[in-house]
């Protein structure tokens, strides 16, 4: 459920983080009228050590809700103790869009979706359920972000390229037109310029200067 006027039902966010901080502090960035009902996670061990069950038992059924947790690293928590169970209990997963963003009539965006401020969706783009888009991100035409991913401030798309699921993108990456970059990929080198395809798994990271993927029982690591 995408939202593109102002939101009149009460909406339930849940998460911690910063993105959670931002939306509960200006909620008319967002298209917020009605009232914003915050849930705030005490951490991010007690998410994911205990049940979400006791968070969605305070929600009224098929209520407004979305899920805020924007660390990168915590994509399959978002998924698993938060996305799924809203979902499973029958809430509307609203898609949140900054009013300083700007979002192509084209383009085709999933639920629970973040678009923060300053960013750019240009037309015919595609992003799928779960994505948090950070603030002053550029997604050229055409570009795919499959479920589940994150895309850090001051990153760039390339018109064409297709990014898989469960993919981190840090801050300030650079990814080149016509690529395909595949599930569970990370490339969160701050600068990185890239323009090469990524099979399933690869990580490019700090320490690491060409992509990598783990290899067998024991985190050892092989370059390729």
């Amino acid at each position: 459920m995408v939202i593109t006027e102002k939101i009149k039902e009460s909406v339930h966010i849940i998460g911690y983080g910063t993105l959670f901080d931002e939306i509960v502090a200006d909620k008319a960035a967002y298209s917020i009228s009605s009232e914003l009902i915050s849930h705030s996670i005490e951490s991010i061990a007690s998410l994911a050590e205990n049940s979400s069950a006791s968070i969605f038992s305070k929600i009224p059924q098929k209520s407004l809700v979305f899920v805020a947790l924007d660390e990168h690293a915590l994509n399959y928590i978002r998924l698993e103790q938060l996305y799924m169970p809203a979902k499973l209990a029958g809430h509307k997963l609203i898609s949140l869009i900054h009013s300083n963003a700007y979002v192509s009539p084209s383009a085709k965006i999933g639920e629970n979706v973040h678009i923060g401020s300053h960013s750019i969706i240009s037309s015919k783009c595609t992003l799928g359920a779960n994505v948090l888009i950070s603030s002053q991100v550029r997604l050229e035409n055409s570009v795919q972000i499959g479920m589940h991913c994150f895309i850090g401030a001051g990153s760039s798309v390339s018109s064409q390229t297709k990014i898989g699921r469960h993919c981190v993108i840090g801050s300030n990456v650079h990814i080149g037109k016509d690529l395909e970059i595949g599930n569970h990929c990370i490339i969160d080198q701050p600068g990185t310029i890239w323009n090469k395809p990524l099979q399933d798994g690869a990580f490019l990271e700090p320490g690491f200067q060409t992509p990598a993927l783990i290899a067998g029982i024991g985190y050892s690591f092989r370059t390729f």
